[in-house]
């Protein structure tokens, strides 16, 4: 499923296992399908849409690609309308012979340049389709084999950096560059679970993927920094977005949408002196809130543990100021 912006008007593209896109208007309380688009036949695998050159671009399980535009004459109208421009199929048909499974399972644009379509297959194979100037056909210009070992699940086209970073069901995610088609980038999920989608960071250069048990990864990827993973949801992600301007992380699941804020520029250590159990809880206190009068004291981080004690930490210095040993068996909770 995409969510796009049809000639700056409000429309939702969506597609489905019916075999059909549709066109929504933006007022969910009317649910109005504006315009469904058929033809493809087989489940709607992926949909990419350009508002610059308002073209549409589909893939299906039924092995073709396809591609929609708008129809001329209709730009002042408050609707647009979509027809089927080009059906691509000849560049999986010489594999037809081999296997009955191969389909185009993810595409990628570059938006205002239609010339080129990037394209993955159930195979792994990542496809480069060109645009003929004469006909204005696709044709197939290069394919990828050996850098996936099966599906394709998103590729993410960075045209500024000329890169692409792929995802599969082989639980990897690359990074190749576009001249040269040289993989400079791999990293392979710890976990052993699918990676389900990718998002980038173009002020911080840093890129986010995330996987099918709930955690996101955070990789500075350019620059060999570092990888530092959370685990923000328990359950599957299926889909992601940054937001440059708010700094924040969208993540999709199945049943809601959630938002992470994300904090740059912090510190974040490990406190020297640390309990010697588990700990329980965290509390912190700042004298300003807790008193009319005026003071000085800074704020105070106070931490429990089955360990039997109670430590007060200075916030900035990260060491411990205070011990309160508990001194007889029981737990402080």
């Amino acid at each position: 499923m995409i969510l796009a912006n049809v000639r700056n008007q409000n429309f939702y593209i969506t597609g489905s296992a019916d075999r059909t896109i549709k066109l929504w208007e933006a007022d969910l309380k009317n649910k109005a399908i504006i315009q469904t688009l058929a033809g493809h036949g087989g489940t709607i695998l992926q949909i990419q849409y350009d508002p610059i050159s308002g073209t549409l671009v589909s893939c299906s399980i039924d092995k073709s690609i396809r591609v929609w535009k708008l129809e001329p004459g209709r730009e002042i109208l408050f609707y647009p309308s979509f027809f089927c421009d080009q059906t691509v199929t000849h560049f999986t048909e010489k594999f037809l012979l081999d296997t009955k499974n191969l389909f185009i399972s993810s595409i990628a644009l570059k938006a205002g340049d239609m010339s080129t379509i990037i394209a993955g297959d159930s195979f792994g194979t990542i496809h480069f389709l060109k645009q003929k100037e004469s006909a204005k056909e696709f044709i197939l210009e290069e394919s990828l084999n050996n850098r996936h070992r099966i599906t394709i699940v998103q590729i993410l086209l960075l045209p500024k950096e000329n890169v692409i970073y792929t995802i599969s069901y082989d639980q990897k995610v690359l990074g190749i560059e576009l001249s040269g088609f040289k993989v400079f980038f791999s990293y392979k999920n710890p976990f052993k679970t699918n990676f389900t989608c990718l998002a980038w960071d173009s002020v911080n250069h840093e890129l986010f993927v995330a996987d099918e048990i709930g955690n996101v990864w955070n990789m500075a990827v350019h620059t060999e920094g570092d990888i530092n993973k959370i685990r923000p949801l328990d359950r599957k992600i299926i889909g992601m977005e940054y937001l440059e301007q708010f700094s924040q992380l969208v993540l999709c699941t199945e049943t809601n949408i959630e938002v992470m804020k994300i904090h740059r520029g912090v510190n974040v250590q490990n406190l020297i002196g640390t309990h010697k159990g588990p700990v329980f809880k965290l509390i912190e206190l700042d004298p300003k809130k807790l008193t009319k009068l005026p003071t000085r004291d800074p704020p105070r981080l106070y931490s429990t543990s089955l360990d039997n004690t109670i430590r007060v930490w200075d916030i900035d210095e990260n060491q411990p100021l205070n011990v309160i040993d508990h001194g007889n068996k029981s737990e402080i909770w």
